[in-house]
């Protein structure tokens, strides 16, 4: 983690239940720079951005696999981080692009979407947009 909160270009917190998306995306995000959480379902991740809210070093963005096997998927994650913080910038990432949380992704609290699997231009215009 960055030692100097002042000099980072965005914390982005990563929710994916599958182990190798949560590490690939991680890398690529690293590689662009930024400091990244990693969580394995929607209730860890609005855990995490909850207890971050608060500090000198929040969460800036939040990448949500929309759906989990055995756990909250996105669009519930959403709705408990969009709790704490109404503007929350959110992105719903899914393999299936006709999925209605995908198509109209704003309907459902999301500021942006993203398919997987993950590109790393993708993934840095997707997440440099939201910090803008």
């Amino acid at each position: 983690m960055n030692e100097n909160p002042t000099r980072h270009p965005g914390k982005v917190l990563v929710m994916d239940d599958d182990h190798m998306v949560r590490a690939t995306a991680r890398l690529m995000l690293k590689r662009l720079g930024f400091d990244v959480e990693l969580a394995a379902d929607g209730e860890a991740a609005a855990t995490i951005y909850q207890e971050s809210f608060s500090t000198d070093y929040p969460v800036d963005v939040v990448i949500l696999d929309l759906v989990v096997r055995g756990g909250l998927g996105a669009v519930e994650a959403a709705a408990k981080i969009l709790e704490v913080d109404p503007g929350a910038k959110l992105v719903v990432a899914s393999g299936s692009t006709q999925d209605p949380a995908m198509v109209n992704f704003a309907d459902h609290g999301f500021s942006a979407m993203i398919t997987k699997p993950f590109v790393v231009a993708d993934l840095g215009m997707v997440v440099g947009e939201l910090l803008e």
